[in-house]
């Protein structure tokens, strides 16, 4: 190509449905750049597809043209896409390495002679760790003179590191921001091997040759660590993770300031700031809603990467018991004597009540799924109104994670209730989930501490929602994911002494939770969980789960159908009213075991059921 242009600049693609071919130079940022968006476009094209795909990365050691420097290297990217020989539902809780990859790749791994068992075994192990524990797995190689590491292609002769990563992508690869991790650490693989398997793991293998220091590739792999719990979002996110690119935030603050303005989202005090906002129409409200929205507290943290260096050394220091919770008047007078816009300012003050309020997080502990921050109820919504907020929660967690967040909310030391799993049917559904999570959430969890007057725990509630990126073909290994993350960051908030986190609390939480909508199948996975990570009352954690492991299945029995039905049968017997003679509405039916047992236990005269897949009615 060269000879045949007289020119050193190479740009070539081969592009096809199912695989591809990139040959160009490094030096070339735009070429690199659309090489590496395309490559993340085929792997997110076949993961929702459910399709096996492989990337190869080759890197020239020097530039092959006589006489050009050595930025002049060429970068040669082989896409391939195949058809995986199980099914997504078989494959979800698969692990065998021999189940959950293509034929090609056990082929390629195995075609050299006495290779193929070494490198099976490899990434059996990084498949199962990923699947185990949902969380990024990332293991880095001194190679040296090592050349008896079997690799994925040949000798090591000419590398020092090997940096294996892994982790469990439910409808996303991840690839351009691992590639945007590599770029800003200016580090380029000598080769690398990226693969994605049935069961939704996605493996790297990236080989960096004699000289890169070890320290850059640790800070990439330490980027890589926070990457993967979340998708830079455009307008949102993105520009928070710009910052980190442009050198002006780490990536750990990136994460920090994510729950940051989801804090600042749902607890903004608009009843403080704006006069008689509680007698506002929800239009009125809507549209001051609108002037705190994430886009508008994304851009007023962004334009503030100072504020949140500082923000984020005293959650550091209060996170991990340096100094107690306590409002950051030095940081609030310097955000008042720099911020000339009242509402930057408010939602900056907002900011401060993250630190005030905290009490718990798993932030700093190794590797966790994802970031659990427990809030004090009393320091987070003690002073608001008892028209917005009746009774002050005893605590309130912010959970978040790669493809969801969400609450849990509690109203005494010792609660119980369900966890509620929401996903949307379209972007429109997705944004009103978002903006009446917290308020769904507390208002459950109020209910369910009603309902729990005459027993000793109190009422809590907890809610996941899904991500609209995380609503494809692999809904439900997104749902088990994200279920699997939640609980598992609330665990360790349960046993902060086994994860060296340091807790403000007088003692240890004890958190009880049951089935709720799209979350009575994993009642067990989370008992099991619970027993894996040794929590002790790992038994009790869960309530539904099956017979084997001590539950009461709810569904099977209709524990709560028979409940809440018996409770109108009680009263029409006090009011002398057949059952037969009445009408009913009914909001909730055949999606979910409470309202299929209604209807077949129900002897009224039901006339209309609503519920999420359709309506019925039938006024005769």
């Amino acid at each position: 190509v060269a000879s045949a242009t007289s020119t050193t600049t190479i740009n070539l693609k081969v592009e096809k449905e199912r695989s591809a071919f990139y040959l160009n130079n490094l030096a070339d940022h735009a070429a690199r750049t659309s090489t590496q968006h395309a490559v993340a476009t085929y792997a997110d094209q076949a993961i929702r597809a459910h399709r096996c795909f492989s990337v190869i990365g080759w890197c020239s050691g020097r530039s092959p043209f006589a006489g050009a420097e050595d930025g002049d290297r060429l970068m040669l990217t082989v896409v391939e896409t195949t058809n995986f020989e199980i099914d997504a539902a078989e494959a979800a809780a698969a692990t065998d390495i021999q189940l959950v990859a293509s034929t090609q790749f056990v082929k390629n791994k195995t075609r050299l002679p006495g290779m193929g068992p070494v490198l099976l075994e490899r990434y059996q192990r990084l498949v199962e760790k990923a699947v185990d524990t949902y969380a990024t797995v990332i293991e880095l190689t001194a190679l040296g003179d090592n050349h008896h590491y079997v690799d994925d292609q040949h000798g090591v002769e000419d590398d020092d590191f090997v940096l294996h990563m892994a982790y469990v992508a439910a409808s996303s690869s991840n690839n351009s921001a691992v590639f945007q991790v590599l770029r800003v650490n200016g580090l380029v693989p000598r080769r690398y091997y990226e693969e994605y398997f049935a069961n939704g793991v996605v493996t790297w293998a990236l080989y960096f040759s004699k000289g890169t220091p070890r320290a850059t590739i640790e800070n990439a792999a330490a980027m890589l660590q926070f990457v993967n719990m979340f998708s830079p979002k455009p307008g949102r996110s993105q520009l928070i993770w710009q910052l980190a690119l442009d050198d002006h935030i780490t990536p750990a603050q990136v994460v920090y300031v994510l729950a940051v303005v989801k804090f600042v989202y749902y607890f903004f005090p608009r009843d403080r700031f704006v006069p008689y906002y509680l007698d506002l129409t929800p239009q009125e409200r809507a549209g001051v809603d609108e002037l705190f929205s994430f886009e508008r507290i994304y851009a007023v943290l962004a334009a503030h990467p100072e504020f949140i260096v500082k923000m984020y050394a005293q959650f550091e220091a209060v996170a991990q018991g340096q100094e107690k919770p306590r409002l950051n008047k030095e940081l609030l007078g310097e955000m008042r004597d720099t911020v000339m816009d009242d509402a930057a300012y408010q939602v900056l003050e907002t900011c401060l009540m993250f630190n005030n309020a905290l009490r718990l997080t798993n932030f700093f502990k190794t590797a966790p799924t994802g970031i659990a921050f427990r809030f004090d109820g009393q320091a987070l919504l003690g002073d608001r109104p008892r028209g917005l907020y009746p009774e002050v929660p005893y605590a309130i967690y912010l959970v978040q994670g790669r493809g969801f967040f969400g609450f849990h909310v509690r109203f005494r030391d010792i609660a119980r209730g369900g966890i509620r799993l929401i996903t949307s049917r379209d972007r429109s559904a997705y944004d009103r989930n978002v903006a009446g999570l917290f308020e769904e959430n507390y208002n459950l969890a109020l209910t369910q501490q009603m309902k729990n007057k005459d027993i000793p725990e109190g009422g809590s509630k907890g809610t996941i929602l899904l991500d609209m990126d995380e609503m494809g073909v692999y809904s439900t290994a997104a749902k088990r994911a994200s279920f699997f993350r939640y609980i598992d960051c609330l665990l360790d908030c349960m046993m902060p002494a086994e994860n060296s986190m340091h807790s403000h609390l007088e003692r240890a939480e004890t958190l009880f939770f049951g089935p709720d909508e799209n979350t009575a199948d994993f009642m067990e996975l989370g008992a099991l969980r619970a027993r894996a990570r040794h929590y002790p009352f790992w038994k009790a954690i869960t309530t539904g789960k099956s017979p084997r492991l001590g539950g009461v299945p709810h569904d099977t029995y209709g524990i709560t159908t028979c409940g809440v039905h018996q409770c109108v049968v009680e009263l029409l017997r006090v009011l002398e009213v057949p059952e037969e003679s009445i009408t009913k509405f009914q909001t909730g039916g055949p999606d979910g075991d409470l309202g299929s047992n209604e209807i077949l236990v129900s002897k009224d005269r039901t006339i209309a059921i609503v519920d999420g897949s359709g309506v019925a009615y039938d006024p005769a």
